[in-house]
């Protein structure tokens, strides 16, 4: 009875240890009020942002600019669609993930999800502007023949305290018509 019971609290240990390994926190205090939301929507494609920040169309193959406030620096979050034109899911993330810094000596890959089933894919990476250091996170959402690009960018304090909103945002992000 003893030796069950032995084996059995090692097993849970284990299997709480483990758990441990692959749980992310993020915790964020909020001071004052939190943002109430808006809702932008492109033809084909839609998200929702913190009412405190502002948005901008873009050009190009960007859709549209995000940007936290303040004065000094900001957080920014650019939404852009790009066809795939004939490319599958892995040959647009072997151009457009983390492979494409793998000789640079000014930029620093910090981690990279892969593909997954549908092709999308997320990594974060530092790397050296007039030699200032620049975080930035690319989430890709592959939908309808086009690769979403959601890429959130900010020097590393502004980086750090308004992740939880890029999140937000990227969690939030819908292709076709924002729907």
């Amino acid at each position: 009875m003893n030796r069950t019971c032995a084996t059995l609290l090692a097993l849970i240990t284990v299997c709480i240890l483990n758990a441990q390994e692959n749980v992310r926190v993020v915790t964020n205090v909020v001071k004052g009020t939190p943002p109430a939301w808006k809702t932008w929507k492109a033809s084909d494609c839609g998200m929702n942002y913190p009412g405190t920040w502002s948005m901008a169309p873009g050009t190009g193959d960007t859709i549209a600019n995000f940007q936290s406030p303040g004065e000094a620096s900001h957080a920014t979050l650019a939404v852009t669609a790009k066809p795939l034109a004939g490319q599958t899911p892995e040959q647009f993330h072997q151009e457009h993930g983390p492979a494409q810094f793998a000789n640079s000596t000014t930029t620093k890959v910090i981690d990279d999800s892969g593909p997954d089933a549908t092709g999308s894919y997320s990594f974060s990476y530092v790397t050296a502007v007039n030699g200032a250091p620049l975080w930035q996170r690319q989430d890709v959402v592959i939908a309808d023949g086009k690769a979403y690009q959601l890429i959130y960018t900010a020097d590393e304090q502004n980086y750090s305290e308004n992740l939880y909103m890029a999140e937000a945002m990227i969690n939030s992000f819908s292709p076709g018509g924002g729907e």
